[in-house]
């Protein structure tokens, strides 16, 4: 399933991997042989990075396999704001680890010493060891690859450019949703309901390239959706909320409904076109 070929700007509609992807899509990647994480909003896939450098650096990286790891890492700056040349990890001042840390806008204390937020999003968090008072990453997870020791010495090298969290080559897809929507597929012609969870940006036609899981012929029915108390055909260029499909969770959520409550429903209508799953 990993294609490290891909690169975070293509944008082939046809392949998986140029969708828009869930929590759960990330999730499937879980071990060293096929590791994503996501990052700020991004997938980044480091499966050959990991077969390559398979040591103790790339345990914290194996370990958070499959799951977001944004908290590892300074928040982004806002995007009107100029991000400042970054040093230390992966750029041309290499003499100092404290240079991950360009602009320190917050600070707050965690018990082991001064954690600080700035406006580099592109470097791990970092503290004030309280032992040598030095700037240092803060790891609580463990050192993982591409971030320098704490302490000076020869034997640690950049050649390796830029470090993985900078790296776009090692993005795949589009983006992580912003919001992912629960589904129910309902088969008029055998009555089988499925429960799919999709991006809120997924088109129609994205969601019946997510459904060939569960029905190999989905290109050969007529997806319909609700309108007017109507079933009409869906727009497949179009998101479900262009549909008419609006997420409403939120307000059911202050209402106390159940989420099966107001899960929307796709129809879907065979065409007897004669393929041949």
């Amino acid at each position: 399933m990993t294609d490290n070929a891909t690169t975070g700007d293509q944008d082939d509609s046809s392949s998986p991997k140029a969708r828009f992807y869930t929590p759960d899509d990330v999730a499937l990647h879980n071990c060293a042989e096929d590791c994503w994480l996501s990052l700020f909003g991004q997938v980044l896939d480091l499966t050959e990075l990991i077969l390559a450098n398979r040591g103790p650096l790339a345990d914290p990286l194996i370990a958070a396999a499959g799951t977001d790891v944004s908290h590892w890492f300074h928040l982004p700056p806002p995007p009107d704001v100029k991000k400042p040349k970054p040093r230390g990890i992966g750029g041309s001042d290499k003499s100092s680890n404290k240079a991950l840390s360009t602009k320190i806008v917050k600070e707050g204390d965690d018990g082991n010493g001064r954690l600080e937020e700035c406006e580099n999003a592109s470097d791990p968090r970092t503290f004030v060891d309280p032992q040598t008072g030095l700037t240092t990453p803060y790891l609580p997870m463990g050192r993982f690859l591409h971030v320098p020791p704490n302490f000076p010495t020869t034997k640690w090298s950049t050649s390796f450019g830029l470090p993985w969290w900078r790296d776009r080559k090692r993005v795949v897809g589009k983006k992580l949703t912003r919001k992912a929507r629960p589904l129910r597929v309902v088969n008029i012609l055998s009555r089988q309901e499925d429960q799919l969870l999709v991006a809120c940006e997924d088109t129609i036609a994205d969601i019946q390239e997510r459904y060939l899981e569960y029905n190999a012929h989905a290109a050969s029915y007529t997806w319909k959706v609700l309108q007017d108390e109507k079933f009409v055909p869906a727009k497949m260029d179009q998101t479900l909320e262009e549909n008419g499909i609006v997420d409403d969770d939120l307000a059911f959520e202050k209402l106390g409904i159940d989420d099966d409550g107001y899960m929307p429903v796709l129809h879907i209508y065979f065409n007897d076109d004669l393929t041949i799953a």
